[in-house]
């Protein structure tokens, strides 16, 4: 039986076919997706769930998450601003199952004219059946890494792994920098718009409706996320925002004022919050993409995204490939 986000007890199958999960990416919770539908509904972008899950003798045993989104010119398969991903429970993911979840898939992909997104995570090592449905089709799959950080280890071992400069200015940030962690237990309105005005003030302009943040207090207030704040003097001179799901914990944005030191002032922040998400259980805690200089040759990254990538590489960890499927 196709099971659809309207269905009363919907969110109710997600979350067992989740607790199942070894990894489930934070950027695919409830409020991860709602905080990416405000993006391109911003811009007056056409949008339509069509996200659905398969129940198989009473179990649920695959979820897709994915989304129709268009303008005048095309219409697209992401989930909303991110790429198409599912999540299966490979014990009762039957053949036939499968069969009939791709037939249902292949319904939604008659209604594309644009491009189809879709991130297989290789969860066990091997490309999901999604991934070899769309490659029959045509499709373009291209290999993404991403910085892991297995928060298994104990404190001693992680803070061991932190590129030895960060350590240094880890520790100097610990002694002058006032750290505030906001969870749904001491969250507020006024702490987000103090972070919305550290950004805008950060980048010069604002580059997102102050809806955005209206949808990343939500996730905060429904604990699938929480940022740390940084003071000086009772001012805020840097934050960051971090979604996470039972298993996983992903830095979604910062802002910083780093015109009032010579170093970096945020590497303290981010160890708070490596340390707080294994604090709070998750396994993972995903720093973001990794870029390589020759990753793409047919489309070389800035000097920019290879700093960013940099700096993302040296809280520790490794890297953890991905496939990004393009049809």
């Amino acid at each position: 039986m196709i099971i659809k986000p309207e269905h009363c007890s919907y969110q109710i199958y997600i979350d067992t076919l989740i607790s199942k999960q070894s990894w489930f990416s934070s950027q695919y919770t409830r409020g991860s997706l709602r905080y990416s539908k405000q993006r391109p509904s911003d811009d007056g972008k056409y949008l339509e769930d069509k996200s659905f899950l398969l129940l198989w003798n009473n179990d649920p045993v695959i979820a897709f998450f994915g989304s129709i989104v268009g303008n005048n010119e095309s219409k697209d398969l992401l989930a909303y601003e991110s790429h198409c991903a599912v999540i299966e429970d490979p014990e009762k993911l039957t053949t036939k199952a499968r069969k009939l979840f791709l037939k249902h898939l292949s319904t939604i992909l008659n209604e594309v004219d644009g491009v189809v997104k879709y991130r297989d995570f290789l969860v066990n090592g091997y490309t999901s059946s999604v991934s070899e449905y769309l490659l029959a089709k045509g499709a373009h799959g291209q290999a993404k890494y991403s910085r892991i950080i297995d928060l298994q280890y104990r404190e001693e071992h992680l803070r061991s792994s932190v590129r030895k400069r960060y350590r240094g200015l880890i520790n100097w940030g610990m002694k002058e920098i006032q750290p505030e962690i906001h969870n749904s237990g001491n969250i507020n309105w006024e702490k987000i718009l103090e972070f919305r005005d550290l950004h805008i003030s950060v980048c010069g302009r604002e580059t997102r409706s102050i809806k955005t943040w209206r949808r990343q207090y939500e996730c905060i207030l429904n604990d699938e996320a929480f940022i740390v704040l940084g003071y000086i003097d009772t001012k805020l001179v840097s934050a960051g925002y971090f979604s996470y799901s039972k298993t996983n914990c992903y830095y979604g944005v910062s802002a910083s004022r780093r015109d009032l030191f010579e170093k970096p002032i945020f590497h303290s922040l981010m160890w708070r919050a490596i340390i707080y998400a294994k604090k709070i259980g998750c396994h993972w805690f995903d720093v973001g993409e990794q870029i390589f200089p020759n990753q793409n040759m047919n489309n070389l990254p800035t000097k920019k995204e290879i700093d960013i990538s940099h700096f993302k590489a040296g809280f520790g960890g490794s890297n953890r490939l991905f496939l990004d499927v393009t049809l």
